[in-house]
């Protein structure tokens, strides 16, 4: 998610791959594993998803911490902010997928 279209998730992606985003997490893990990245439609979701897109990105960054345990080592957010609402949704990641 970018705040800027000037900032589109191709550059944002991009400059996380080749080290400009200055992600000293992401440029060592890069080191020792190929780095893929995924992005999702939120209007692909929004039939069964009927809350803010920033709440579907906290619902997938604590469902990864539940499932791995660690924050993404690309995202600065915690996610925490979404504990604040009741859920009327409720679907399973396929993390396997993303492997």
């Amino acid at each position: 998610m970018s705040e800027k279209k000037t900032n589109s998730i191709a550059s944002r992606l991009s400059g996380h791959f080749d080290g400009k985003s200055k992600n000293v997490g992401l440029t060592n893990y890069r080191k020792v594993e190929p780095l893929l990245f995924t992005y999702i439609n939120f209007e692909m979701l929004q039939n069964i998803w009927h809350f803010r897109i920033e709440d579907l990105e906290s619902y997938f960054l604590l469902n990864f911490v539940e499932h791995f345990g660690v924050y993404p080592i690309c995202n600065n957010k915690t996610g925490f902010e979404i504990r604040n609402n009741i859920l009327s949704t409720n679907f399973k990641i396929d993390w396997d997928y993303f492997k």
